[in-house]
């Protein structure tokens, strides 16, 4: 599956994670890997939508509403995030009713 067509391909927290809330970040365990990854605040606020299926799209509003950027900026930070995680295995893709790690 390749990036670029995936805004609507739902994603979601990997099941291998731990989570430590801080004020302003999140402290993310994956314990597959045995790596702890910091999240800034956006990421943490992004990863905290993650608990249920979200698409690149569903993000791409988020940001829109919550920091008040045009659609083209948000798409584009919510594809590098959701990049971003997934490239650190924290988040897999479902499709047709199951979950996709690739």
């Amino acid at each position: 599956m390749t990036f670029g067509n995936e805004i609507m391909h739902k994603i979601i927290q990997s099941k291998n994670t731990l989570t430590a809330d801080f004020k302003e970040s999140k402290v993310v365990f994956d314990a597959a890997a045995c790596m702890p990854y910091i999240l800034n605040s956006t990421a943490s606020e992004i990863w905290g939508l993650l608990r249920s299926a979200r698409t690149v799209r569903d993000i791409t509003g988020f940001l829109r509403k919550q920091y008040a950027i045009g659609p083209g900026i948000a798409e584009k930070d919510a594809r590098r995030i959701v990049r971003d995680l997934k490239e650190k295995g924290l988040i897999c893709y479902e499709q047709e009713g199951r979950v996709k790690t690739q």
